[in-house]
């Protein structure tokens, strides 16, 4: 289940600017036909009303998938300022970027060669069964990619958000990728205690609210 949402999210993906293009291509085509501005008007064409609204529509997606796409390079750019920052330390038995940074941190990012980072404050909060079932689980996450595929369902969501079921199926998909990583911190050996006492340290370093976890609470995927 989980390839084929992955499959048709890069489709979809790569689908949008063909659309529009496609939708523009067909309405000059039409507006050609009937007589192109400035002499075409709408009124004495009400049949092109509704090709235009959607061409339009098709525009707006595009215009929000391009500012995702923009928005995620600049996040990978500072991604490459944290890597040059950190301090690299073996723990858990995996390569982990410690950052001199506030609050409690400790995630996975990167689009091209994703890495775990980890803040100081994490180190000094969590006990060593915790940071250890925490990285495990941030492993599963670079394992399957999931770094790269959220920025494609960032992208869906940005451009196409407002499709009814398109934000609901983009959550469950991220839903799936937070259950695997805490299987496989559990199938490394951690206890569910650990697992459970990681996230929520993590969450109330960031100051989120657990009710704020919404459908991808720790309580809902163990």
């Amino acid at each position: 289940m989980e390839t084929t949402t992955r499959v048709a999210a890069v489709s979809l993906v790569a689908a949008i600017p063909i659309a529009v293009l496609g939708l523009l291509h067909v309405l000059y085509a039409h507006l050609s036909r009937v007589g192109l501005a400035p002499t075409f008007s709408p009124l004495h064409h009400p049949e092109a009303i509704p090709l235009m609204v959607v061409a339009a529509g098709s525009l707006v997606a595009f215009a929000a998938l391009f500012l995702a796409i923009w928005r995620w390079l600049l996040l990978e750019k500072e991604v490459g300022v944290l890597h040059q920052a950190a301090d690299v330390q073996s723990i858990g038995g995996a390569e982990v970027h410690v950052l001199d940074a506030p609050g409690v941190r400790l995630f996975a990012a990167g689009l091209r060669g994703p890495k775990i980072f980890a803040t100081r404050a994490a180190l000094n909060v969590m006990t060593p069964s915790q940071m250890r079932a925490a990285i495990w689980h941030e492993r599963s996450h670079l394992a399957h990619g999931d770094t790269r595929f959220r920025a494609v369902y960032g992208a869906i969501g940005a451009a196409m958000g407002w499709i009814p079921g398109i934000s609901r199926t983009v959550s469950a998909a991220i839903f799936l990728e937070e259950r695997r990583a805490d299987v496989a911190a559990l199938e490394s050996g951690s206890n569910t205690t650990d697992l459970i006492g990681a996230i929520m340290a993590v969450s109330r370093g960031q100051g989120i609210p657990v009710p704020a976890l919404g459908d991808n609470h720790v309580g809902l995927r163990l």
